[in-house]
């Protein structure tokens, strides 16, 4: 059952980018680019800082790409993103940013073939 409610979720949020911006390609396009490599190198900066218990660095990292995910309505893969940014600025529970790196890590897997499918659906000629 959570699955499906996860696929569901998934759909919604591109059904509602589509809809906040009319079905402009162009616009849906450059969001999906932008959000695509905002989580990559999330991903990258944050395998690099946090050996080095860098916690500013992650901290203005997550801070960029909640708001990109807020855009999209990506909520599965913003809610651990929000939790990191929230323990990184409060320096509190800090071990805990590994797990929910890794389980962001996880989420995305499932989240970023999605948003490929729909970028090359975008760029495909009508």
């Amino acid at each position: 059952l959570v699955i499906d409610k996860q696929t569901t979720a998934t759909t919604d949020y591109l059904a509602h980018l589509r809809k906040l911006l009319k079905g402009n390609a162009k616009n849906m396009q450059a969001i999906i680019t932008i959000a695509l490599e905002q989580i990559q190198e999330f991903i990258d900066n944050t395998n690099q800082s946090l050996p080095d218990n860098n916690w500013d660095m992650v901290f203005n990292d997550a801070h960029r790409l909640k708001s990109t995910l807020g855009t999209l309505g990506i909520e599965s893969i913003r809610e651990p993103i929000i939790a990191i940014e929230k323990l990184t600025h409060s320096r509190q529970n800090l071990a805990e940013i590994p797990r929910i790196f890794e389980h962001f890590k996880q989420q995305c897997q499932t989240e970023i073939p999605k948003l490929e499918a729909e970028l090359r659906q975008l760029q495909t000629p009508k």
